[in-house]
């Protein structure tokens, strides 16, 4: 089974207190906070969510209430507006275990983006007694520092591209965007004249042109 781009990004496997030093997060990990599989705990040890996480917390995967009965179990919207990622796609349980609903989520969001009513009668996205954890902001996978120090006319051809590439897979927010991008980038290159290719003019605007687009 193929890894996410969440697990690929990661850099340490951790456990993760609160001030109290309760257990709240174990898994894959970004900048210490939660990037990759993993689980969030309740302050009395019992599982919130469990799966992958991502930018604002989970992604894909489950979660439960504090009375360790499941909640949901599917897929999250990424919000790149104000509030946490919702449900996009799964199926949603009472606290009492009954299945609710099972299908695609549909959202109405306030006037900053917080979604705040759904097609079911799901509740507030966050329950009340959520506990609070270090969530991934898009700052932690912008590009290294050092993408941007690279002098693309000391590089290959091959290196540059593969620097536009890096580029791209840490800027642009929208994840169903990433791979449309991905694939302009080696359709832009794939026909370069060897004389475009090693104007130092051309490869400077292009990179500065690919950095601006992508991060903002």
């Amino acid at each position: 089974m193929s890894k996410s781009k969440w697990e690929e990004i990661c850099t340490a496997w951790q456990k993760l207190f609160n001030d109290n030093g309760d257990l709240i997060y174990e898994g894959c990990t970004l900048n210490d906070k939660p990037c990759g599989k993993g689980t969030v705990f309740y302050e009395d040890g019992s599982i919130y969510q469990e799966g992958i996480f991502g930018i604002k917390g989970l992604l894909s995967g489950r979660e439960y209430y504090k009375n360790g009965v499941l909640r949901f179990e599917g897929d999250y919207f990424l919000n790149n507006s104000y509030g946490p990622n919702f449900p996009k796609y799964g199926k949603y349980y009472n606290s009492d275990g009954n299945l609710v609903y099972n299908g695609k989520f549909q959202w109405k969001r306030g006037c900053v983006g917080y979604p705040v009513k759904c097609n079911t009668d799901y509740g507030p996205v966050m329950q009340a007694d959520a506990p609070s954890f270090p969530r991934l902001t898009w700052d932690d996978v912008n590009p290294p520092r050092e993408i941007n120090r690279i002098n693309y006319n000391e590089i290959s051809w091959e290196e540059y591209v593969e620097a536009v590439r890096k580029v791209v897979l840490y800027g642009v927010e929208h994840e169903d965007r990433r791979k449309d991008f991905i694939a302009g980038v080696d359709d832009y290159y794939k026909d370069m004249s060897e004389e475009a290719k090693n104007d130092p003019k051309f490869r400077n605007i292009s990179a500065d042109s690919w950095n601006i687009s992508m991060l903002y």
